[in-house]
């Protein structure tokens, strides 16, 4: 299924949100149908009557994080924390804002400790790995940048994120709202139904009923048994020895469920599978406790904050200036009017080699430095750059020309990414570390990308 279409300009409508608004849903609305998300845009007092209609995002995060944890690489903040996970997520969690037909949008965290899940099955998840290091601290950045754009938490202790994801989804069916849930987890397939719909944020893809069937061969209302008789090595959940996916299917489409099938072992084909559903009947029943979703946990959701509006520049601007995001920062300072955007730049050409001297000492003093390239030719990104200029104070640039006679491009590059002292920021690194390799130029050892 198509992803929704693009109705919101969160950020400004430029030529790549443009682009990205190419996926169009059978549902979407004209261009001049598009709301724009600023200041002038308040929430309105909320009653759940008001969910009819609507269409709820609501992110496991959990399993974004993780996503994007391991998806991108190694990135640090100007204080040298890491940050690729805070990127990441901020990174969807803007792009579910601006670029879907969300009209309420909700992120569910998992509570710390155990939940009612390990009262059942104390093995239960044992053998997960512990959080990386790495990706510890980031937590508390999450949350916060959450907190900026103003997207409710939800956390229950007992319960898990997917749980949070299920009651958000079962409001929604008794309310007749449309529920996207945002999660890389096998197990929201069991909520999969006529409103209710998973979504790969990243593919822009939605998950349904049909795309189930082709996967696994079975109905939503299939999922719980299909995993209580496959289990889950990750969250250690037992299962049925010798019962794979193939072999799941195969049973619940003869028998229908569960229940059934452990009815009729007899007619199950294979000495030693008749064996196993019978031996390990109540390891199966009790896998299917531990996969099915609770969806009535006994939390309250913030539906009025949950409503897609205004949300706090000045805060989401500090921390994004903070963190080195510094292409959410310029989005935050376009959208806002009371910020404005950053003050002009004057630029001073460095055209001397007692200028190119003193200005690598000066950069060589910085903790971090942006930098841009004047491309030779923008089409042929092994081009050498006809310039590059520098920026570590507001308001104030330098612009270095390089040319064969007065100043190799290949040598001062060289010194400019022999610095190990700052990092070197800049957009796009990918294009700009290919036009140093063409000239021998090897990529600094500290670098951002905004």
């Amino acid at each position: 299924m198509p992803a929704p279409k693009k109705q919101r300009f969160l950020f400004g409508d430029d030529s790549d949100a443009a682009g990205r608004a190419s996926n169009e849903s059978p549902a979407s609305q004209s261009e001049s149908d598009r709301k724009s998300i600023g200041p002038s845009e308040q929430k309105q007092p909320f009653t759940l009557a008001d969910l009819k209609g609507k269409t709820v995002y609501v992110v496991d995060a959990p399993s974004l994080i993780y996503q994007v944890f391991h998806a991108i690489g190694e990135m640090t903040s100007p204080q040298g924390q890491p940050v690729n996970a805070v990127y990441g997520f901020t990174r969807d969690v803007m792009a579910m804002l601006e670029g879907g037909d969300a009209d309420f949008l909700l992120c569910a965290f998992d509570a710390p400790g155990p939940t009612f899940r390990h009262e059942l099955y104390a093995e239960y998840k044992a053998d997960r790995a512990a959080m990386p290091d790495d990706l510890r601290p980031q937590m508390p950045l999450i949350r916060r940048v959450l907190d900026h754009l103003r997207v409710p938490a939800l956390e229950l202790p007992g319960f898990e994120a997917d749980d949070l994801l299920a009651t958000v989804a079962e409001v929604c069916q008794q309310t007749g709202a449309k529920c996207l849930l945002l999660s890389g987890d096998k197990d929201c397939r069991q909520l999969i139904d006529d409103s209710t719909f998973v979504f790969n944020v990243r593919k822009q893809q939605i998950y349904d009923a049909k795309a189930l069937q082709a996967d696994w061969g079975i109905a939503p209302e299939q999922v719980v048994d299909f995993q209580a008789l496959v289990g889950d090595k990750i969250d250690n959940v037992p299962g049925v020895p010798l019962i794979g996916p193939k072999i799941a299917g195969e049973l619940l489409r003869e028998f229908g469920d569960l229940e059934s099938v452990l009815a009729n072992v007899d007619k199950i084909k294979g000495a030693k599978r008749k064996e196993n559903l019978t031996n390990y009947k109540q390891q199966a029943l009790l896998s299917r406790d531990l996969v099915r979703l609770d969806r009535h946990a006994p939390i309250e959701i913030d539906w009025e904050g949950a409503q897609i509006a205004d949300f706090d520049y000045a805060a989401a601007l500090k921390t994004f200036v903070e963190l080195g995001f510094h292409g959410f920062a310029e989005k935050v300072r376009q959208l806002s009017p009371e910020i404005g955007p950053a003050p002009e730049t004057e630029t001073t050409a460095v055209e001397t080699k007692e200028g190119r001297r003193e200005l690598l000492d000066a950069l060589r003093s910085q903790e971090e430095f942006a930098f841009a390239l004047l491309p030779l030719d923008p089409v042929d990104r092994f081009a050498p750059p006809l310039g590059i200029a520098f920026c570590w104070e507001e308001g104030r640039a330098s612009y270095v020309p390089l040319s064969e006679a007065d100043c190799p491009a290949d040598k001062f590059l060289q010194a400019v990414c022999g610095i190990e002292s700052a990092t070197m920021i800049g957009h796009n690194l990918k294009a700009a570390w290919l036009s140093f390799s063409a000239l021998g130029v090897a990529a600094p050892k500290s670098a951002f990308d905004t």
